[in-house]
């Protein structure tokens, strides 16, 4: 299916007025006539060109004509002169009133002790070659009203008090409210000769009456990590206004006994922009606070939007798997999917998991693996002509906290967009091979999943991610691959995938790329799925290689073994040279894909390079079917 997009790009042009200036004068022999300026505008004409979008994937310009153009006005009459009797009368100048604008009163100022540092701790750290020194701690708001604006001026002083240098810092919140705290977190390098430092408010003003309502952490948990003693916080972040807002970090202060700030520390939600009631998990690690404290309470500062954003979409088809490591680390595997049901184009697709305990608390949250390419771009379930277009599959693994829970929360944020949709690359000629189990390698034989890739539209195609979904008998998800141009892990073999231009690709292999990729664990696989994601090209590959096989393979136990020379006979160099060999069946299936020929560096012009391809026997005595494929770009 092919679809385009239309873009209309306006400029904004500014013409000539039409002036006209009236010179009135009066004399006592003559009055003067008016003299008529006109302006004239000329008409412009934009052309845009016509090329394939290559910085946003599956979308296309299509030609546009813009134009505009305003009349021409017509020539001003000719004011005749006629000669005048004596004035009668002298014309009188009445004077305008003066304008004088009302300034906007000024706020009354706060006294300078109403923002003072309530409390503040400091410590050192060394990373490398780097000495880093922290101070951390709470402003406090003593006025009626909330202040705003709020600045503070850290100095770092030698052993006579010089200051060596300094630091701006603000507090958390851009608004504290009156009689509240608010946490600061300055970082910064130590220099030479430091001794002792200075910590000052310097600035702040009245702000709004009241202060923005504060979020309050809710459902909280603290877990240990019994090795490393890392403390892990958990819990999550309710929105409860009636607009969506946008969470920027949340920060947690640590209280000793003496509720003495120790120490605080930034971090990121999983889910930064909430609707009205919607919920944010977070999970913050530490693994070096300074001391021991009794308590700790989060500070998540925020601002309103007017954005309506759209409703999560609910994964499906999920396994869940719990695994032991040979240390006896434990680790919770979920495998799943989303499918697009939302009729646009959705891109930054992000799965959050959050997980309760028996109390309600949260234990654990995490974020998914999406394996759908591109900024998590997924076609919509209703326009797709293949439709495991409109699904991506995920892997979510927690490896650090409680993997035990009583339920779960998981969801998929995005956005969504008006890019069209293009289903233009195929996938065909797919298989699975198990290799032949080593007496001396116990581990259980390897599977791979092999295949070949068919671009059927007008354009070329680079950085092509194949991805596979493999689904029980039930649908559900038990284990999702997916990669680009990666051939010695696993992926496609053609970094420029050209168009399609025989009517049958399988009579003319050279426009299909092969891809390969391991397969584990695979237990439960009963069949799978390919979706297909790219961007379009501007890079084409060079056309002045070529590929020399001898003509007599030689036959060995593993298979069979031939010459392969590439040539560069063009006049610029070809970088990113590779050779791949596909094997195929005699159905045309894809057996292997072998990439044993590396050519490192670039070709020069005229320059060759050779090497040994070896094509292994999947029976004896049978010579497999083989295609031969070399690829470079030129480097200009």
């Amino acid at each position: 299916m092919h679809s385009s997009h239309h873009h209309t790009h306006r400029r904004r042009y500014h013409w000539p007025h039409l002036a006209i200036f009236v010179s009135l004068c009066i004399f006592f022999g003559s009055i003067a006539g008016l003299e008529n300026l006109s302006g004239q505008a000329t008409s412009h004409q934009i052309q845009a060109a016509v090329l394939p979008q290559t910085s946003l994937p599956h979308q296309i310009f299509l030609p546009l004509v813009l134009r505009r153009s305003l009349p021409v006005a017509p020539p001003a009459a000719t004011a005749t002169r006629t000669p005048s009797a004596t004035a009668q009368a002298t014309a009188t100048l009445t004077p305008q009133p003066t304008f004088t604008p009302t300034p906007s009163p000024s706020p009354t100022p706060l006294p300078a002790d109403s923002v003072i540092i309530s409390s503040q701790n400091s410590y050192s750290l060394t990373l490398g070659s780097q000495r880093l020194f922290y101070v951390v701690g709470e402003v406090q708001n003593r006025a009626a009203v909330a202040v705003g604006n709020l600045r503070l001026v850290l100095e770092l002083l030698d052993h006579s008090g010089n200051v060596l240098s300094t630091l701006p810092a603000t507090a958390a919140e851009p608004l504290v409210g009156s009689h509240k705290s608010s946490p600061f977190r300055i970082v910064a390098t130590l220099p030479d000769g430091f001794a002792t430092y200075r910590l000052n408010v310097t600035r702040f003003e009245p702000g709004n009456a009241q202060a923005a309502v504060r979020l309050q952490a809710q459902n909280t948990s603290v877990y240990v990590d019994p090795a490393s003693q890392w403390l892990y916080l958990y819990g999550e972040v309710p929105n409860p206004l009636s607009r969506s807002i946008h969470i920027s970090s949340i920060w947690v202060v640590f209280y000793g006994a003496d509720n003495h700030v120790v120490d605080v520390r930034t971090g990121a939600v999983f889910r930064p922009d909430l609707a009205p009631t919607n919920l944010a998990p977070f999970r913050l690690l530490v693994s070096d606070l300074p001391g021991s404290y009794t308590r700790w309470e989060a500070v998540i500062p925020y601002a309103e939007t007017t954005t309506v954003l759209p409703t999560p979409l609910v994964p499906g088809g999920i396994t869940e798997e719990h695994i032991t490591d040979d240390y006896g680390n434990q680790s919770l595997r979920l495998s799943g999917e989303i499918t697009n049901t939302t009729g646009l184009q959705t891109t930054h697709l992000q799965i959050l998991g959050t997980f309760y305990g028996e109390d309600g608390k949260v234990v654990n949250a995490g974020v998914a693996d999406f394996r759908r390419g591109y900024n998590g771009i997924l076609s919509p379930v209703l326009h797709t002509d293949n439709p495991q277009q409109a699904k991506g599959p995920f892997l979510m693994e927690l490896s650090v906290g409680p993997t035990s829970y009583v339920s779960r929360t998981l969801l998929a944020t995005y956005d969504a967009t008006l890019l069209p949709t293009r289903d233009d690359v195929q996938v065909m000629h797919t298989n699975v091979f198990t290799s032949p189990a080593s007496a001396n390698q116990p581990i259980p034989p390897l599977r791979t999943l092999v295949g070949e890739a068919y671009n059927q539209g007008d354009y070329y195609l680079s950085n092509v991610r194949i991805v596979a979904t493999m689904y029980d008998a039930q649908n559900r998800v038990v284990n999702s691959i997916g990669g680009g141009l990666y051939p010695a892990v696993g992926g496609i073999y053609h970094n420029i995938l050209p168009p399609g231009t025989a009517p049958n690709p399988e009579s003319d292999r050279d426009v299909l790329s092969p891809f390969k990729w391991p397969v584990y664990p695979n237990q439960g696989a009963d069949h799978i799925g390919f979706a297909v994601d790219y961007q379009f090209s501007t890079i084409r590959p060079a056309k002045s290689l070529s590929l020399t096989i001898s003509s007599t393979p030689i036959t060995l136990s593993q298979g069979l073994q031939f010459s392969a020379t590439v040539q560069n006979t063009g006049t610029l160099p070809v970088k990113n040279v590779h050779l791949f060999t596909t094997i195929y069946n005699s159905t045309g299936e894809v057996l292997n894909v072998s990439d044993n020929c590396p050519i490192t560096g670039s070709l020069a012009p005229q320059e060759s390079r050779a090497c040994q391809i070896v094509i292994p026997q999947p029976y004896e005595g049978w010579i497999p079917p083989y295609r031969v494929q070399v690829e470079g770009e030129d480097d200009q």
